[in-house]
């Protein structure tokens, strides 16, 4: 009785070390999901965010402005646009690659007196650099009347940005 005795508490305490395992690996499996995926795509969600210098080369005459980049798809920027008075650009941006973008983002038009008379529309795609710290595309820019009505196209666009990087 005491051999039977002996396997029944052999065999709980090896069942109770391979639950332990089972337990372990399930908990590294928990935690590796919850800090979050490391692959190049989320890499590159990442190194997106953040805020960057633009230079835009378009009809009319090249500009810059100041785009940023936050979590969730929001995006912010201010232009230089010449010849025109007009609010920040406010939009979204979204993923469409491993290192591949699109962003579409609005601004409103005053004139000389502060009266709104339109809205200047943005969409961009652009490619981002391997070392996340440039990037490269194209857009184009169309102006809607006040309540929002395509009005025309200004044409096609080029754009460079580097990474505004703490100093």
């Amino acid at each position: 009785m005491r051999s039977s005795r002996t396997f029944v508490e052999w065999l709980l305490s090896s069942w109770a070390t391979k639950l332990g395992s089972l337990a372990l690996v399930v908990t590294i499996v928990v935690i590796s999901v919850a800090t979050g995926d490391d692959s190049e795509s989320n890499r590159a969600r990442r190194h997106i965010e953040g805020s960057w210098w633009q230079s835009i080369e378009q009809e009319g005459g090249p500009t810059q402005a100041l785009v940023s980049f936050a979590e969730g798809g929001v995006i912010v920027a201010t232009a230089n646009f010449p010849g025109s008075s007009q609010s920040s650009f406010q939009g979204t941006w979204t993923q469409t690659g491993p290192r591949e973008f699109a962003w579409t983002s609005l601004s409103f038009v005053y004139d000389d007196a502060g009266d709104h008379i339109g809205i200047v529309r943005v969409h961009d795609e652009l490619e981002l650099a391997r070392d996340g710290q440039s990037f490269s595309g194209n857009g184009k820019v169309e102006l809607l009347d006040v309540d929002g009505t395509f009005v025309m196209e200004l044409g096609d666009s080029e754009v460079h940005a580097v990474r505004i990087n703490p100093e």
